[in-house]
Order: C-alpha cells, then structure tokens, then sequence
C-alpha cells in the first residue's frame, strides 16, 4: 500500500495512506455540494468547496490528536513504536512486541476513547457559545457544529468491536484475561473484526443498487477501512503462530563468511565474491562484529575506486537494526528483519561476538514448510 511520509511524533515515523484522498474528495462533496449550500445558499461555489476542504482538514487533525494521544500512551508503557500510518477514519501502528497484560490493553484504549469524547466537548461547547447574529462567527459555529457531529459518529465507531479500534482492544483485553491467551484473543478479535467489516462492505454494495449513492459510498469506504486494518493484525497473528515456539538459535547460520573492515572492495569481490556469491557479508575485527556489507553497497560505488575504497567505508554500521540474540523469539526477529532494509541479522553472543547469520530467505523458508505441514 502506497503510503505517503508527512512528519515524526516523539521520533516515529508518521505516513499517510494513499486511500486518505478519495475520502477527502468524497468529504468534501458531502459537505461543500450538499451541507453548506442547504446553509448558506447565498454561498459562491469555490468557497463551498474550500469550506468543504476546511472541515476535512480540522476532521483528519482530529485523527491526528487521537493517534498522538494513543503514541503517548502506549511510549509510557514501554512499547516500541515504528511507524504510525494515518487513515481518514482512523490510525494504525507497527509495533515492536504487544502489550505486556490485559490492563495495559484496556488503558491504552480507554485513552483512545477519552481523547475523542475531548474534541466532541470541546466542539460541542463552541456551537452552543458561538454567536448566530455574525455571518462569519455563524459559518464557524455551523462548521463547529459539523464537526461536533463527526466526531460523535467517529466514537460509536471506536465502539465497534474491530481491532485497532478502541474497541476492538478492549474487546482483545477482555477475550485475554478469560483465557489467559493474548495468541487467542488477538484471533477471535480479529475473526469478529473480518465478520464486521464485510457487514458493512455488504450494506454499501446494497445501498448501491438501491440507488442510495451517498450512503453506499461512505459504507464502502468504512468498510475497506476496517478490512485492511482487520487484515493487517492476521497477518501478524499467521506469521506469529507459525513460528511460536522457535528461537533464532534454531535455524540460524553458524558457519559465516566474514570480512575485515580494512578489506578493499578490490579484494573483496576478487577474492569472496567471486568464490561464495551471497548477498551481503557480516564484518568483524578482532572478533567483534562491527557491521554488515552488502552487494548494493559496493554496485554504489564506481568500480575504478574500488581498490582505494575499503570495506568499513561503506558498510552499514552495527546497530540494534541489524543484530539479534541467539535466545530471541523468531517472531520478534522477522519482524526486525523486514524492517531493517537489509534482510539480514547477525547473531551476538553477550560479548558482541558473531556466532550466526540469519536472513529473511531462512525465516519465509520456515514459513513455508510450516504452512505445508
């Protein structure tokens, strides 16, 4: 999914999905073709589409104060945060692990829940304060009262039992402290997720064909939101099922090809490349690894530098991106690999000293016998 970068909360990464912008445009019609023109018919039609455009933006800024509130909320409780992705009705997270107890579940959602009924006292205060006898102070207490609205719906929303929504993690909590089992309550969440995300895909292809435009869309929108965002906590539970019970121990390299930091890429691709063809290479010095040299690192630089450009030049440099423990869950560890732009993880031992290689080939190797199996 297309995802477009727009800035960093405490560090973290934030995009924005591509499917923000048809929901914009149909936010926007709704509002500047249908709302503002029943209440200000006086109203030019470039400033119905520009109030239009207004309340979708104050709408996708009420998105982003929940997902920050949730950030902060989840940070405090230790989780490790990679990326936010924000949808119109909505955000998710990549997250490095879960929380660590049914509680910490059920705050983190409550937390969600209060952030919202916050915009709605607060939007719901300025229609009642805001005068009716100015013609600009009415358009703010009207588009006030809109948003007031929205966000009223966007809470009985967050009551659906879909995870990530509110909700959907409180209903994860509960389902975790009956059985003792966060594996089984993130499923059953997740199947109750799927069940109500293809009720409303269904409402909207029937509003369709029954003519009711307006509504089959909004319908259709809602419900490809929580599909994907259904979809993306299974995925995580497949992977996280299939590989329960493995450690990187189990299936990690122990006889690795290593190279010298001081090592030429003249000497490199003469002397290794040429004799063991692997991708990418883990450097060590004096028996502590010091980071990891990979094909695409040395096609970078122009091949008559090669001989006065040494290994340690190029390299990616040691950091906790790339290295993992032996002990380490191989699910935690495939979720690190395919996050670290390399596809590869040496193996440490306490003293910082290599003792295997792993790579995201092995992992989705063992994926696939454990989906034959």
């Amino acid at each position: 999914m297309l995802k477009l970068h727009l800035a960093r909360i405490y560090g973290i990464p934030v995009r924005l999905d591509y499917s923000w912008f048809p929901v914009l445009g149909l936010l926007i019609w709704s509002v500047g073709g249908g709302y503002i023109q029943r209440l200000f018919p006086w109203m030019h039609r470039s400033e119905n589409w520009l109030y239009g455009l207004v309340a979708g933006g104050l709408l996708f800024c009420s998105v982003i104060y929940h997902e920050i509130v949730l950030t902060k909320r989840k940070l405090a409780f230790g989780m490790k945060i990679k990326d936010i992705t924000l949808y119109f009705f909505g955000g998710s997270e990549e997250i490095e692990g879960e929380p660590d107890s049914p509680d910490t579940e059920f705050k983190i959602a409550r937390a969600g829940f209060l952030s919202t009924l916050f915009l709605i006292l607060i939007f719901g205060v300025l229609t009642i304060l805001l005068p009716t006898n100015v013609m600009l102070l009415n358009m703010l207490k009207n588009l006030s009262n809109y948003l007031f609205t929205i966000n009223c719906l966007l809470f009985l929303a967050n009551c659906l039992p879909v995870f990530p929504l509110d909700s959907g993690r409180i209903l994860r909590a509960f389902l975790w402290k009956r059985y003792h089992d966060s594996l089984k309550a993130a499923e059953l969440t997740t199947a109750i997720g799927k069940g109500v995300a293809y009720c409303f895909l269904v409402g909207g292809i029937l509003a369709l064909t029954n003519a009711n435009l307006f509504s089959g869309i909004w319908l259709l929108f809602f419900g490809i939101f929580l599909k994907q965002a259904t979809e993306s906590g299974s995925q995580y539970l497949i992977i996280k099922r299939s590989l329960a019970g493995f450690k990187v121990s189990d299936i990690m390299s122990q006889e690795v090809i290593v190279v010298h930091p001081d090592l030429s890429l003249q000497d490199l691709t003469d002397n290794i490349l040429w004799k063991h063809r692997y991708q990418s290479y883990p450097v060590v010095s004096q028996d502590t690894f010091v980071g990891i040299i990979r094909l695409y690192d040395i096609a970078s630089i122009p091949q008559e530098k090669w001989p006065a450009t040494s290994v340690k030049e190029v390299m990616t440099d040691s950091n906790e991106q790339i290295v993992v423990e032996p002990g380490c869950d191989l699910a935690k560890a495939f979720y690190k690999v395919t996050r670290n732009k390399i596809g590869r993880l040496a193996v440490l031992d306490s003293s910082n000293h290599l003792i295997g290689y792993i790579s995201l080939r092995d992992i989705s190797y063992l994926l696939t016998l454990k989906s034959k199996t």
